[in-house]
């Protein structure tokens, strides 16, 4: 199938270096990583993949991945982000059939929008019905840019943009810190100087590290070694990647139930909690989670392999045809063990 998938950052999304304390217009970036995870799956599963970016590539695509700055004739459905009218509209336009894929709820950052189009596909079950939809997809992670780890560190890790970290809920993280007693590492970045500066002060006063922006294989050692990544997040959650980040790492979570995150969670990964109680017993019962049971659980249900899958059935859907050759998709779509 030849699919024509849709970028506004600068390409990759996933950075080489970590940045520290800086300002960043897009501090989480985990759509832009989740659409580079999939151009890249896509071609290696036999598609062929154009990428059209509105920003600059600062390295080459994936082998299979052509890269270019404006539409293309030669394709037969586009994958798109939601409430990219520009995208959507030159869709329809062209008769070209697309998908829009929704990657978090609008309400959770206060806003509306009309009913949405048949065209939109979102990224967890919990989502795709709060709009009376059946489409979704759930994210995937790609394995080779993480690290796998049994042996944890002393700190527990708190990882969100710091422009949404009390929503997030840093201010649990913290309290939770100061009554449990255990180290807590803060990462992330932000839109704006205040955002920074707030959050900053947040961590400096609750004796908390702040650590800033982190990339490459400092992320990956920082969520592997983590004894635990806290999300306690008071978000209506959409698909939050942080928690895929830290199964396939190896890395217990404790987050909340609210929204998708409980579609993400069992038992033997982690905790959802509500009441400080819960968070109490999460921690003194951390030993139980088995790094391993988090790590093939990743593989086997989050790999980036098990979302281009499910995105190849939408393409399918938009065209109304089967283009997917099933001996094909049944062999080449196993979990990487990489």
């Amino acid at each position: 199938m030849r699919v024509l998938l849709t970028g506004n950052h600068v390409y990759p999304a996933s950075r080489p270096s970590s940045e520290g304390r800086v300002i960043k217009e897009l501090p989480s970036g985990s759509a832009q990583r989740l659409q580079d995870w999939t151009a890249k799956g896509l071609a290696e599963l036999g598609h062929d993949v154009t990428y059209y970016l509105t920003r600059r590539a600062e390295g080459p695509p994936p082998p299979g991945v052509r890269i270019v700055e404006s539409w293309p004739t030669d394709v037969d459905v586009l994958h798109t982000h939601a409430m990219r009218e520009n995208f959507e509209g030159e869709a329809r336009r062209r008769n070209v059939p697309y998908i829009a894929a929704l990657h978090l709820h609008p309400s959770s950052r206060g806003n509306t929008i009309p009913p949405p189009p048949e065209e939109w596909v979102y990224v967890s079950r919990w989502l795709a019905e709060s709009f009376g939809s059946r489409r979704f997809v759930r994210n995937g992670v790609d394995p080779s840019e993480y690290v796998y780890s049994e042996t944890k560190d002393d700190y527990v890790l708190f990882m969100s943009s710091m422009d949404w970290c009390v929503e997030k809920g840093i201010d649990v993280a913290i309290a939770l810190s100061k009554k449990i007693g255990f180290r807590l590492v803060v990462a992330g970045a932000a839109r704006t100087p205040e955002n920074l500066e707030a959050a900053v002060r947040m961590c400096d006063e609750g004796g908390a590290e702040y650590v800033g922006d982190v990339q490459g294989s400092e992320k990956a050692d920082l969520i592997a070694g983590a004894r635990a990544l806290l999300h306690p997040s008071r978000y209506q959650e959409a698909c939050p990647l942080s928690i895929l980040e830290a199964m396939v790492s190896g890395t217990p979570v404790i987050t909340t139930p609210w929204g998708a995150s409980a579609e993400l969670m069992a038992p033997d990964l982690g905790f959802l909690c509500r009441t400080e109680e819960d968070y109490v017993d999460a921690f003194a019962r951390l030993e139980e989670i088995e790094p391993r049971v988090c790590r093939e659980r990743a593989l086997s249900d989050f790999h980036y392999h098990r979302m281009v899958r499910d995105y190849v059935r939408e393409y399918e859907t938009a065209v109304g045809s089967i283009s997917v050759d099933e001996s094909f998709t049944t062999a080449a779509l196993q979990p990487s063990t990489e």
